[in-house]
């Protein structure tokens, strides 16, 4: 299935969930720009997170009444990217990490990888900038350390590496740690900003790690290598999207609670009957 077509679907299924039958409203792109945290995010003059989370009242769907702003605001931003100068590069990565209307025991029973969500990054991010793959030594040195994870990385890049990556995926606390050294020292330096959307942050498998990590790894305090071979650290903004909803965004909610702050933006919505 096409990406674009797969996006496309997944919002028309989100349009689809609030309009029956109780119309309650879906929150968009546009309400998102409009606030002062999102402004703090987008003119940020270095990487940071902005974390947006709210209660969906709408108890036909598990889909989060949020999520319409990821896929707008993640499309508004390509459209940025795709007519950034040459000497300021722009990225834009999605990760849908829930994008199918489930029981709540299925939800349970199917976590998503934290790991394969970032391997989804490194190939949007490469097939972003091919130039990255440009001499024979640079592919050989990606496609060594990319080799742990090729098995499970045809789960989610094999037609559409952005909607429910890697939920059949098996990897282990290293693998996590690997591919987040392996984003941040090989993928991100050909950009000046790059934007991940994380949609669904809450249905990782362990969501709390996952954010933690993320923040500590690339926002809070990332090391010199990051900077790459110009020597300049690329600007990496953040975007996880999670339903104020049971212990999974507990969990989120105590990281949150550890880190809020300039590098942690948190905007809480919550949606109500029209």
């Amino acid at each position: 299935m096409n990406t674009t077509k797969s996006i496309q679907t997944y919002s028309s299924l989100l349009e689809d969930s609030f309009t029956r039958p109780f119309g309650l409203p879906r929150y968009s792109s546009e309400a998102l720009e409009a606030t002062d945290e999102y402004q703090k995010w987008i003119n940020y003059q270095s990487s940071c997170m902005l974390l947006l989370y709210g209660e969906t009242r709408a108890a036909q769907t598990s889909l989060c009444w949020l999520s319409p702003a990821a896929t707008g605001l993640a499309a508004s931003l390509k459209r940025r990217a795709s007519t950034s100068p040459a000497d300021h590069k722009i990225a834009v990565a999605e990760a849908y990490c829930e994008t199918i209307d489930l029981p709540s025991k299925a939800i349970r029973d199917s976590p998503i990888s934290e790991t394969s969500i970032i391997i989804s990054f490194i190939l949007q991010l490469l097939k972003a900038d091919p130039s990255t793959l440009s001499t024979r030594e640079a592919f050989s040195r990606l496609q060594t350390r990319l080799k742990p994870f090729t098995a499970s990385a045809r789960d989610i890049s094999s037609d559409d590496d952005t909607l429910g990556p890697g939920r059949s995926a098996v990897y282990d606390d290293a693998d996590f740690t690997r591919a987040c050294d392996l984003l941040a020292r090989e993928c991100l330096h050909p950009f000046e900003e790059v934007y991940l959307i994380i949609d669904r942050a809450d249905r990782v498998a362990d969501p709390g790690r996952f954010v933690k990590y993320l923040l500590s790894r690339f926002i809070d305090d990332p090391d010199e290598g990051d900077s790459g071979a110009q020597g300049r650290a690329t600007k990496l903004k953040i975007l996880c999207i999670a339903a104020r909803e049971g212990e999974a965004f507990g969990r989120i909610d105590r990281v949150r609670n550890e880190f809020d702050g300039s590098a942690l933006l948190s905007l809480q919505v919550d949606q109500y009957r029209t």
